[in-house]
């Protein structure tokens, strides 16, 4: 991410200059200002940790299938399941910000749609959208998705730590992670970085069919799981039953090619008010 002035930088210089392996050239500061590819040093540490994570993951695996038959193999065994530990729980990269207030407010208004997301106490990752042929067995849904239970959690995923709060949407093995200075994809053990230059943000109230619902969004009608087109229950299934049709929310989250983030979403009153 490249910044028009020094004065757009968001890190805290004291600590980068701390770390830095290398002489900082006088010419990228300015008073206490450094320059980004400081940071970028760090997200490679970042991604050569995920990738020993990985490595050292499918040597466990191996390991442990060979204790199986040779009891010998736990010599090896415990010292590599030692340093996987290690990794996948302990090794961890700083990202330290500094953030005036000005930076402070600009970030906080980026990140205030999946703020108000985050107050829904039922949170879907849409994976993917196709259309219905038959909405007899959809419950009258013209729309097949794929939604997958998310939390949107105020701490950045393994192996990032930072000095202040960021939100971060995660699955257990998927995590888009909203960084001050960019977005943060981790996706089964990789990473990758998106500028914000392309950031686009866009909500719109949707009908939701859920099996129940919840207490913190608003039922619209009800109709049957087998739904004739005159919204009858289709009489040839016994076990028929009804499901209510919600009032939620939907934020599709884009930057380009890069990211194309849906989240559906029960309360949607935030964006109401």
């Amino acid at each position: 991410m490249k910044y028009k002035n020094y004065q757009d930088n968001l890190y805290d210089t004291k600590y980068y200059k701390n770390i830095a392996t290398k002489p900082i050239d006088r010419k990228t500061l300015d008073k206490d200002m450094i320059d980004v590819k400081m940071v970028d040093k760090v997200i490679k540490e970042a991604i050569s940790i995920m990738d020993k994570s990985d490595s050292s993951k499918k040597v466990l695996i191996g390991i442990g299938i060979l204790c199986i038959f040779k009891y010998e193999f736990l010599l090896v065994f415990i010292p590599v399941f030692i340093y996987f530990f290690y990794y996948s729980y302990y090794k961890t990269v700083e990202v330290k910000y500094r953030l005036t207030a000005k930076q402070s407010a600009l970030y906080r208004k980026t990140i205030s749609d999946i703020e108000k997301v985050r107050q829904s106490s039922r949170i879907y990752w849409i994976k993917s959208i196709s259309k219905v042929r038959e909405i007899r067995y959809t419950a009258g849904a013209g729309t097949s998705i794929d939604p997958h239970r998310c939390v949107i959690s105020s701490e950045p995923p393994l192996p990032f730590e930072t000095n202040i709060k960021i939100l971060s949407v995660q699955l257990p093995n998927e995590s888009v992670s909203f960084f001050p200075d960019r977005i943060v994809i981790i996706k089964d053990g990789r990473i990758a970085t998106v500028a914000y230059d392309q950031l686009k943000v866009e909500y719109s109230a949707i009908q939701y069919i859920e099996e129940h619902a919840t207490y913190d969004t608003k039922v619209l009608e009800m109709t049957w799981q087998y739904v004739n087109k005159d919204g009858s229950p289709d009489r040839r299934f016994k076990n028929n039953c009804q499901l209510p049709v919600c009032a939620y929310g939907e934020l599709h989250v884009t930057a380009g090619q890069a990211l194309n983030l849906v989240l559906d979403f029960s309360n949607r009153k935030p964006f109401e008010s």
